[in-house]
């Protein structure tokens, strides 16, 4: 039995009909609804066919944790697209929000095997590959055969199959993301693809719904990107940069329009060098004991999850309730002792409690194992983008401890240590388009090259591999980090495209806080 069937017979049991939701929504659709996909160049006709619907309203709706129908607010508020397999039945429903609350697409079940649209793949042995349902009902309103990757990270050789003998016209994106997922893409799909070309689109212009939607005579002009693309050819392994400017040149105008800001640290110096904050890229922070690494990563994640973003926070020294610990003792300023031993009043645990909420419901803390290796982390990373359609930030404690690949597996030689780590690490930040902050420790060093006494551990390898190597130290005039609060000193020694720096903070080591100094005089 197939996945599909069995996902499908298994909600049968419990309740869910999926095709009987989708009705309920189509129904329900709402005249703002369909005025908003109207705005979007959509019919009535595409919009019927293809059952969009919409929840206003909390009539029916789904309990994921119970698995059966209840009274819900799930999709409160959004446009709904069911997700068909091959044979029509409906596996899966996206919603997409209508006010911009995140995450903007929103899955009921995850489903990542079907591609939007695959009913139509045995229409035309031409086929266009989206990353957006509306790009998909664009280009089948205008006479096209197009289906949508639910994720475009999670494309993979089962959606290649899908496509076998086909001639494949790439349509993601113009940002750096789609840049990169399209290539990687069109990489998997001429394994089976009778031919595989990437369709780039003019200067300015967000999507394929956007270009259909400000494009004068946009039918005809897109038959000409299409056959421009025919002429580039086939997807081969030399692929001329001349594809890159135009998407480049539009990633630019974005930055320069003020689109480009990262996710804060919380310290607003370090986001200056770092141009707003962490963006995509590997990030190792390094220090000698007692600097801070294990409490820097946490505030910055803490800091990070309180915006709204999801945060995987992997712990292989301290446990997820020595961290909490921490976290709690920041926000009440009483030592993280006094948390882990139990000397805290009750009520005020629970007032804090009540205000870390909101951040701690964006952060899911794993406590690692030796297993916990590079892959295990990514496949974390695709289940929290398809839970929540944003894009996390990957936070390990620390660098030494994370494999390459899990132990014991006999098909590959352990090997590369900590340098094929940080690699693998690099390459995870870079397909998923995310922040992966490390610490690393330092070892004792009393050659002349070395940096107070302290080499980093794996150094060559980990200053080659990391986008950005920040270290922690005491100044000079500081002999023992043992005060409650002391300076430290944060120097960025690496930082791709930025400035090499370094600005002072108070560590406080009780309550788990940096902070920075206000200015002297």
């Amino acid at each position: 039995m197939d996945r599909a069937k069995s996902a499908q017979e298994e909600r049968a049991s419990r309740g869910l009909d999926l095709d009987q939701l989708s009705r309920h929504f189509h129904q329900n659709l709402t005249s703002k609804a369909r005025e908003y996909l109207w705005s979007r160049g959509l019919s009535d006709e595409i919009i019927n066919k293809y059952q969009v619907g919409y929840e206003e309203g909390s009539s029916i709706g789904f309990d994921i944790t119970e698995r059966q129908t209840v009274l819900s607010d799930y999709f409160e508020g959004r446009i709904i697209f069911p997700i068909k397999d091959a044979s029509g039945r409906t596996v899966d429903l996206v919603g997409r929000s209508l006010d911009g609350s995140e995450p903007k697409y929103k899955s009921l079940l995850g489903s990542q095997e079907v591609l939007y649209n695959e009913g139509g793949i045995h229409l035309s042995d031409v086929i266009f590959l989206c990353e957006g349902i509306i790009d998909v009902l664009t280009l089948v309103q205008n006479g096209m055969t197009a289906v949508g990757v639910l994720g475009a990270t999670n494309f993979g050789a089962g959606h290649a199959q899908k496509l076998k003998g086909k001639r494949v016209f790439v349509c993601f994106g113009n940002d750096d993301a789609g840049i990169r997922n399209r290539e990687r893409v069109a990489g998997i799909l001429s394994q089976t693809a009778d031919e595989v070309c990437i369709l780039s689109l003019p200067q300015g212009i967000k999507d394929v719904n956007d270009f259909f939607l400000r494009v004068p005579s946009p039918q005809h002009v897109f038959l000409g990107l299409v056959q421009e693309a025919a002429r580039n050819g086939r997807y081969d392994l030399f692929r001329s940069d001349t594809r890159l400017l135009v998407p480049f040149f539009h990633e630019v105008v974005k930055r320069r329009a003020g689109r480009f800001s990262g996710i804060s640290t919380g310290l607003e110096p370090l986001d200056n060098l770092l141009f707003g904050g962490l963006r995509e890229g590997l990030y190792v922070v390094c220090g000698e004991p007692s600097t801070g690494k294990t409490t820097l990563l946490r505030q910055m994640a803490d800091h990070a999850a309180a915006s709204g973003t999801p945060v995987l926070f992997v712990t292989l020294e301290m446990s997820a309730f020595e961290l909490w610990a921490r976290s709690i003792s920041r926000i009440l300023g009483v030592p993280a002792s006094e948390i882990v031993t139990g000397r805290i009043d009750p009520g005020r645990l629970e007032e804090a409690n009540r205000e870390y909420a909101e951040t701690a419901k964006n952060i899911c803390t794993i406590e690692g194992e030796e297993n916990t290796s590079v892959p295990a982390i990514a496949l974390l990373v695709e289940r929290t983008m398809n839970a929540t359609g944003r894009r996390p930030v990957v936070f390990i404690d620390y660098l030494q401890r994370i494999p390459a690949f899990p132990h014991g597996r006999g098909d590959r030689p352990q090997r590369g240590g900590i340098g094929e780590t940080v690699l693998l690490l690099k390459r995870l930040a870079r397909r998923y388009s995310i922040a992966v902050v490390v610490s690393s420790s330092l070892q004792r060093n009393t050659t002349p090259e070395s940096r107070n006494g302290y080499r980093l551990s794996g150094h060559d390898e980990v200053e080659w591999t990391a986008d950005f190597l920040l270290r922690l130290r005491l100044p000079e005039e500081v002999t023992s980090g043992d005060s409650d609060c002391s300076p430290v000193v944060i120097e960025v020694l690496k930082n791709r495209n930025g400035p090499l720096s370094d600005f002072r903070v108070e560590f406080c080591k009780s309550i788990g806080l940096f902070r920075v100094p206000p200015p002297s005089g």
